[in-house]
């Protein structure tokens, strides 16, 4: 048996946890006992943000940002992988999508291709730079 507060392992019939002292609840309370996590407890683990709508289609405007951005289109690659991540969760989580979800979904591939795109270009742009300086 173990206490669902701080996870050490408790003998039969104790009353108490004897690292924590939390108290023990009996099998026969409850079939199932979910540990609630308390504040400075070293188990416990942050909440996951929600995945909303709104959230898929700002990662995706932020993927379409950064890779129509020149010196940046490397970031449009990252974060558009981020959004499309993020909007095939949702989908596979909630099924039928909001025009936000779509919208957002769209915006992370446009993100991914123009950062590739562009990407290569700044390359061969430092490329040509460099030729152009070394041969003068």
């Amino acid at each position: 048996m173990f206490c669902t507060s701080c996870g050490a392992q408790l003998e039969e019939g104790v009353k108490f946890c004897t690292s924590c002292g939390a108290p023990v609840a009996k099998k026969e309370d409850s079939a199932y006992v979910v540990p609630v996590p308390q504040s400075g407890n070293s188990l416990s683990v942050p909440a996951a943000p929600e995945l909303t709508p709104s959230n898929v289609l700002t990662w995706g405007i932020i993927a379409a940002a950064f890779a129509c951005t020149f010196f940046l289109s490397f970031l449009g690659i990252i974060f558009g992988s981020i959004a499309l991540k993020k909007a095939d969760s949702y989908i596979a989580m909630h099924g039928p999508v909001s025009t936000q979800v779509k919208v957002g979904h769209i915006l992370s591939k446009v993100g991914i291709i123009a950062g590739i795109i562009l990407t290569i270009l700044c390359v061969l742009y430092f490329l040509f730079i460099i030729i152009m300086v070394a041969n003068s």
